[in-house]
């Protein structure tokens, strides 16, 4: 839900533009996380959320002069939650697929090498705080 309000409002005018879209996808994450904490959702999916949250939230600050590769955060992100789950047989294609898409990102001309580089650790260093605080 996030990145489809991302995506809907277009940002690609301007780093200050991306504020008020960030500051949605915030809402709709804390909205999310709540509902999730009340109807009892297992852990790892409010762990999940929760991560989400605190990675968006890391990038606002960083939105508004420089421009972190999202699509590089989210699959790393993502990587780390796969291996999580399912051990360190998924370790190989997480690695393929952050690879891949941090490799298009720059070969597309959408972000410098560096933007890639701080969206993949950013986004796998945010779910390993959740995990490390509350797992």
């Amino acid at each position: 839900m996030p990145l489809a309000v991302f995506t809907v409002m277009d940002v690609r005018d301007g780093h200050r533009k991306k504020v008020l879209p960030l500051a949605i996808a915030v809402g709709v994450l804390v909205a999310c996380l709540v509902a999730f904490a009340a109807a009892g959702a297992p852990p790892v999916l409010v762990f999940v959320v929760a991560s989400m949250l605190t990675g968006l939230v890391s990038k606002i600050p960083v939105a508004r002069t420089w421009d972190v590769s999202w699509h590089s955060s989210i699959v790393a992100g993502f990587a780390v939650w796969m291996v999580y789950l399912f051990g360190p047989w998924a370790l190989p294609p997480a690695i393929a697929a952050g690879a891949a898409i941090a490799w298009s990102r720059v070969h597309l001309g959408e972000h410098t090498p560096a933007q890639v580089v701080v969206g993949l650790a950013q986004g796998a260093t945010t779910p390993l705080i959740i995990l490390a605080i509350f797992g």
